[in-house]
């Protein structure tokens, strides 16, 4: 608060004539000052005078019993006018203050008051003195904001002059506006390239929290829709001022930035020469602090600092240029490749050494002559190289060099201000090229014979299954019978469900660039065919970025002997299981009949007693008939379909058949459960035939073994496997018998292979049931780590 001493008029309220209000009022009314004449307990107004109705705006009829708190500001009022005073009394200091006019603007004041005491029984009054110092305040407001915004610009150019980076150079401009007006951020921009920018920020702290990022992150995301891409886009629009009062057309911006209810910002741009560099915006979430006067200065600085950033740009492209010419000649010459410059009328004006070397001229005797000489092509030949740029094939010869192939590249040169100064010749040799396309056509035509001449039938499609060419089909007869046609769907003749998962195997080669196998049964002129197709990417093919190769093959005769030596492997199990069978059926046979020779020789009155009897009669026979009914599954031999099974129910028929053999070796078999859910799609009888070898092949192996004093056992274990990519049906065999030598680990599964050959091995079991879990898409494998006897492993997919 500031003070001044001041002395005030001499009013004689003894000497009053009048109404004392009155006489005040004549009294106040010629002052060159303001008057407010108030009661002095209400702080009513009571009068103001002329001078002070023009410093409001008010007529003094307007004010007329208005509390003078109502001229003041919300920090203003008048009581703590007397708490800075400390007193009621009159005072002739000059207390510096506001009041709010008519027309709602805070005018900056210099006031004394001081208090009139009426005659005996008369008012007593508060009188106000007033002297506006709006203008004095407003002028010198603009004087410090102009000081402070000149000593900006010295900052700025000081940074140009001393030639600092373009960033340097934003971020001084930037920091220092910000400084010299307060405003509340100052933020700016220049295109590094195409879609490169770099931001700067003044320094201002706490102004408006973390929301340079978000700034950056708006700008880079919703280009067009902020408000200083009106002076980035456009180069007539040098300045663009906006309100979030007045402008609604930037909500989303407003969104990111704005923390109150009112933002105003001017945008100015960067540049010269009508290129636009960059841009610079000011923002203050009040009032803007900013003149007209301002606002041509930061126009000019704009100007300024864009021809900072033209003269740095000239200077870099004038620096490369020059590193460009020193280095042209050398770079040219150490180039593999002939190159030629003509001049306007086709004379050779320069060639690099590889010219030299490949046309068998020097470069001096070359410049006397015509490039079509050189390369042995007409008049007219140069014609058309001048109209445009080209990349023609042509046969190069001349008196000193052999012809060869060439690609001939031609660009015209052209001049600063758009003349035609000549033309610059790249020559490529082909002549190994040629030779290799000519070896390319004749390996297809070899490729194409060799194709003709096999039992195969080759198809390439595109990822989504459409033919794309088809190899000769004069053999293959499932071709001929189907007429296929390019751009067809492939695999259209099967069933929907099979052609989807074949156009699934043709996408996840192409992914995992594997080959993949498949096959399907087809009824081919009423016999039933089954085909395998091998699925081969291709990273390119002919115009095509991706292909796969489909190689169809008749396997109707490798099905068959399959199936056959499966059913010779089958009947081999079935006699090795004979004996045991024959075991248990005679012994549930032989109490059957022991039961009905006591029936028949002894007349059993007691119904309950011969009900018992029957029903262990009735027990003994189901086990017979669910034996025989387990063999002759066992021998079916028609391929049966895959169907959904469970994978434990199929364990223990196979256990029940071998479980004879190995109680009459004193060999225990245990079976372990661990999920509740085993189900999967297989052709069952299959699954148990491999079951059954394996469990033979373990009974084998414990009866065999020299003794031990360990009790020989069996164990079988199943469970389920749950994964993101696939599920499984684990199944594992294992016994403590003497194992498997490790020489013999690799060889077990092929066919013939046998370690029992005086035994009367066959060497088929593992063979066909490595085939049989390799058809259902699972795998076999022994685990050569397992030290405590066997172990088998089988992975069937759910």
């Amino acid at each position: 608060m500031n003070c001044i001493d001041l002395d005030f008029p001499n009013i004689d309220v003894e000497t009053m004539d009048l109404d004392e209000l009155d006489f005040l009022k004549e009294t106040t009314l010629p002052m060159n000052e303001g008057v407010i004449i108030l009661d002095p307990d209400l702080f009513t107004i009571l009068h103001i005078n002329p001078k002070m109705e023009r410093i409001l705006g008010y007529k003094s009829s307007e004010l007329f019993g208005k509390e003078f708190n109502s001229l003041l500001g919300e920090s203003k009022k008048i009581y703590k006018i007397f708490e800075i005073l400390g007193t009621t009394e009159s005072n002739k200091q000059i207390v510096l203050w506001q009041l709010i006019s008519k027309s709602k603007e805070a005018i900056e004041i210099d006031f004394t008051f001081q208090f009139i005491n009426g005659r005996k029984g008369g008012s007593d009054f508060l009188i106000f003195y007033i002297q506006d110092k709006t203008e004095i305040s407003n002028l010198q407001i603009k004087i410090n904001f102009t000081q402070n915004l000149l000593r900006a610009i010295r900052e700025i150019k000081l940074s140009i002059f001393l030639n600092k980076s373009k960033e340097d150079i934003l971020y001084t401009a930037c920091q220092s506006l910000q400084k010299a007006r307060g405003f509340d951020l100052v933020w700016g921009i220049f295109n590094k390239s195409d879609s490169n920018y770099s931001f700067e920020f003044s320094a201002k702290s706490n102004s408006i929290g973390n929301k340079f990022n978000s700034i950056k992150r708006f700008f880079i995301e919703n280009q067009n829709e902020t408000p200083i891409s009106k002076v980035l886009k456009n180069p007539l629009n040098f300045l663009y001022f906006y309100s979030n009062q007045k402008d609604a057309n930037f909500k989303e911006w407003y969104d990111t930035i704005l923390d109150g209810y009112y933002m105003d910002a001017l945008c100015f741009q960067i540049s010269w020469n009508n290129k636009v560099y960059g841009a610079i915006e000011v923002i203050n979430f009040s009032k803007f602090p900013i003149t007209e006067d301002d606002i041509n200065t930061l126009q000019e600085l704009g100007a300024d600092i864009g021809f900072a950033f033209y003269n740095q740009e000239n200077e870099e492209t004038k620096a490369i240029a020059l590193k460009q010419i020193e280095y042209q000649g050398i770079l040219l010459d150490n180039i593999e490749v002939p190159i030629l410059a003509l001049d306007k009328n086709a004379m050779i004006n320069y060639a690099n050494q590889s010219a030299e070397r490949v046309l068998k001229y020097t470069f001096a005797e070359m410049k006397k002559s015509k490039a079509n000489n050189l390369l042995g092509q007409s008049e007219s030949f140069l014609e058309y190289l001048r109209r445009r740029s080209n990349t023609k094939e042509i046969l190069v010869s001349n008196n000193r060099t052999s012809s060869f192939d060439a690609m001939l590249h031609s660009s015209p040169i052209i001049g600063d201000f758009g003349e035609f100064m000549g033309i610059m010749l790249v020559l490529f040799d082909i002549t190994e090229q040629k030779q290799q396309e000519n070896r390319i056509r004749e390996s297809e035509a070899k490729l194409r014979n060799i194709f003709t001449g096999m039992n195969n039938g080759i198809v390439i499609v595109d990822k989504y299954g459409n033919i794309k060419d088809v190899a000769p089909v004069l053999k293959f007869y499932l071709f001929q019978y189907l007429n296929l046609e390019d751009n067809q769907k492939l695999f259209y003749f099967l069933p929907n469900d099979v052609a989807e998962s074949f156009y699934s195997t043709i996408l996840n080669s192409l992914q995992t660039m594997k080959v993949e196998t498949a096959e399907f049964k087809y009824n081919l002129m009423e016999n039933e065919t089954y085909f395998s197709v091998r699925f081969i990417p291709m990273k390119k093919y002919n115009q095509y970025e991706e292909a796969v190769m489909c190689i169809f093959t008749d396997i109707t005769n490798t099905k068959n002997l399959n199936h056959q030596l499966v059913e010779s492997a089958k009947f081999a199990s079935i006699g090795e299981l004979a004996a045991g069978i024959a075991h248990e059926i005679n012994n549930p046979l032989q109490s059957a009949l022991l039961y009905l020779e006591d029936l028949i020789e002894n007349d059993e009155s007691d119904i309950n007693e011969r009900t018992k009897i029957l029903k262990k009669i009735e027990l003994a026979n189901k086990r017979i008939r669910n034996l025989i009914k387990s063999l002759l599954d066992l021998g079916r031999t028609e391929i049966a379909e895959k169907e959904l099974s469970k994978i434990d129910w199929i364990i223990t028929r196979a256990i029940e058949l071998v479980e004879a053999n190995a109680k009459k070796k004193s060999i225990q078999i245990e079976f372990f459960i661990k999920s509740k859910d085993t189900s999967a799609k297989v052709r069952w009888q299959e699954i148990e035939q491999v079951i059954i070898n394996c469990l033979m092949n373990s009974i084998n192996a414990l009866s065999e073994a020299e003794s031990t004093n360990k009790v020989p056992k069996i164990q079988i274990v199943v469970d389920r496997e749950d994964s993101l990519e696939q599920n499984w049906i684990n199944i594992i065999i294992q016994d403590n018998g003497p194992g498997i030598k490790e020489s013999d680990i690799n060889k077990v599964f092929m066919p013939m292979f046998t370690t029992r050959r005086e035994n009367q091995g066959t060497g088929l079991g593992l063979f066909i049931s490595k085939k049989i879990i390799t058809d259902h898409g699972g795998d076999i494998e022994f685990n050569p780590n397992y030290t405590n006897g066997t172990q088998l492993r089988i992975k069937l997919p759910i």
